[in-house]
């Protein structure tokens, strides 16, 4: 049976006056169809980075292969130097 979701090795930097932020730090997960999933954590933890990632809203992820329901995407920035 194919995931309904499914995300591998999630890395969400965000840049904040303070500095870099990192959200998300790797987040791997599959849910199978008819599962639920609730995303819980604290303030900063990147569950909104997580749900716009999956719904391709985000601008961009710093890291990012993830696929919904058999479509897939995976993008790996270049940095500057």
């Amino acid at each position: 049976m194919t995931a309904a979701v499914e995300a591998r090795d999630l890395f969400r930097v965000h840049s904040t006056p303070e500095g870099d932020a990192a959200a998300l730090q790797g987040l791997s997960l599959t849910v199978e169809p008819g599962e639920i999933l609730a995303v819980l954590g604290p303030s900063g933890a990147g569950k909104t980075s997580f749900l716009r990632i999956l719904a391709r809203v985000a601008a961009r992820a710093t890291a990012l292969r993830a696929s919904v329901i058999s479509t897939s995407t995976t993008r790996v920035p270049s940095h500057p130097s």
